[in-house]
């Protein structure tokens, strides 16, 4: 191992001629600038590993400029803060050239003044300085100057009268000290608020199709049976949803903006009958519900505009200003069959119309709260029907029995995406369970305006190394709130 003074340099103190004796060395009245006697290896310091207290170690052992025998040097060593202002000392130390430990010790021993500034008890010798050295340990309370100060060890040696004293120092900068570290991280979980009674609804795009102009329901026609089938197994699942009692069921029939506005109106409200009754005949309980309503929407422009806003047709801005322009579907229709000469509708007629004509089955639920013992049951088949407090004690669940609760954190952010509280336990379970930093900020980036976000926050920059943007926002936490 390099001595210390190889990577940290030596401050040598020049001091001030006095006159003035130190106490108990009456003889040295001449301060001199000095050379250091010992070296300091194995110089550590840190935090205790739950981060309260702050600890100091070092082997003192003999330098290139020995302690010569009638020499006696005391060891001052203390903490000192970045810009001076704090200074914490640590207990002195001293250590004796062979010749002068035996004056002192035949001094006390006779009960005379052995002439030290430390009781002689407490004096050790130069011959400890041997390998592995004197071994120096010392700890106290933490506080956060100390990681960005520095270690002062001075150097105060005394021999004869001729001599003097020489003094020197060494500064050894602090480092390798984590201001927030994960023994500071606390995760916070907030507990939603409880409800008593839940919404729930559920829909489906039903694609049945008909003949030309008719609205009779034909089983063998297109891809019907698989459409019904499909429609049969919305409606069952919805009605066996448990603890759900139906309340709503809205049937809306939709068509393609293609020919006269009144008469698609008229046919697909009698196709959205003719489905009505379809399902009325299979399932008599939807009658049940305190609405059930049917509508024959019309001409689906608004569906179109959507669909066009995120497609990459070649006229996709000249349709969708003809839709915005115009008013009337006969003026918005004319205007989409001139574009190139009629090219941009044949292709919409064939690829985006079909996807118009439709009809969507809405039906909405009351559902009570569920047991502690049905939570993971709803979690796996009907997620929607938890309100964000089940899914908390669900999560909880998991953590008692030794599962990893992100997923439910993540399905209740995705559920209850309006809700700070969803995202700040979502990003909470990110950090905690699985130490993605990089996630969990993105998360809470969609709450920053929440002040509960901020120290989150810091424990992700922390993570990822950053300490200086984690305390910033750790002051900003610290900070009274409005």
């Amino acid at each position: 191992m390099k001595p210390i003074q190889y990577y940290i340099g030596i401050l040598s103190v020049l001091g001030y001629v006095y006159c003035l004796p130190v106490v108990g060395q009456v003889e040295d009245k001449v301060v001199r600038k000095g050379n250091p006697r010992l070296e300091y290896t194995d110089v550590k310091t840190g935090r205790s590993p739950e981060g309260k207290m702050f600890t100091v170690s070092f082997n003192i052992v003999e330098s290139i400029n020995r302690l010569k025998t009638q020499e006696i040097v005391y060891i001052y060593p203390s903490l000192v803060s970045s810009d001076g202002n704090i200074r914490t000392t640590f207990s002195p130390l001293c250590i004796s050239g062979k010749k002068r430990y035996k004056v002192v010790a035949r001094k006390e021993k006779l009960g005379g003044n052995p002439g030290t500034l430390l009781p002689v008890k407490d004096i050790r010798s130069s011959r400890d300085l041997r390998e592995p050295g004197i071994s120096v340990r010392e700890a106290l309370p933490f506080e956060r100057w100390m990681a960005s100060g520095h270690l002062l060890l001075r150097e105060e040696v005394y021999g004869c009268a001729e001599c003097g004293k020489g003094v020197s120092q060494l500064n050894i900068p602090v480092t390798g000290i984590d201001l927030f570290g994960p023994e500071d991280y606390k995760y916070i979980f907030y507990t939603p608020e409880k409800v008593e009674i839940k919404c729930y609804e559920e829909e489906f795009d039903c694609k049945v199709t008909f003949k030309s102009a008719q609205h009779g329901l034909l089983l063998g026609f297109g891809k019907n049976q698989e459409e019904l089938a499909r429609l049969d197994d919305f409606v069952s699942k919805g009605l066996r949803i448990k603890g759900a009692r139906l309340r709503e069921v809205h049937i809306m029939g939709y068509a393609s903006p293609e020919g006269e506005f009144s008469y698609n109106k008229h046919l697909a409200e009698r196709r959205t009958h003719t489905l009505s009754y379809y399902v009325l005949s299979k399932y008599p309980q939807l009658k049940k519900a305190s609405i059930y309503e049917i509508e024959g929407v019309g001409e689906d422009w608004k569906g179109l505009e959507n669909i066009i806003n995120v497609s990459s047709l070649a006229y996709k801005d000249e349709i969708l200003s003809a839709i915005k322009r115009h008013h009337t579907d006969v003026a918005r229709e004319a205007a989409i069959r001139s574009l190139d000469g009629g090219k941009v509708y044949a292709e919409l007629l064939s690829t985006i119309y079909p996807t118009l004509r439709r009809t969507v089955f809405h039906m909405e639920f009351d559902v009570r709260p569920y047991t502690d013992d049905e939570l993971e049951e709803m979690f796996i088949t009907v997620p929607g029907c938890l309100s964000q407090y089940e899914m908390y004690r669900l999560a909880q669940q998991y953590v008692e029995q030794g599962k990893n609760p992100v997923n439910i954190y993540k399905k209740a952010y995705e559920q209850f995406a309006l809700d700070p509280l969803a995202a700040l336990n979502y990003a909470n379970a990110l950090l905690k369970y699985e130490k993605d930093a990089d996630k969990a900020l993105m998360i809470l980036d969609t709450v920053k305006s929440d002040s509960r976000s901020v120290y989150p926050m810091a424990i992700a920059h922390s993570m990822k190394g950053d300490w200086r943007k984690a305390e910033e926002l750790l002051k900003k936490d610290m900070e009274p709130r409005e």
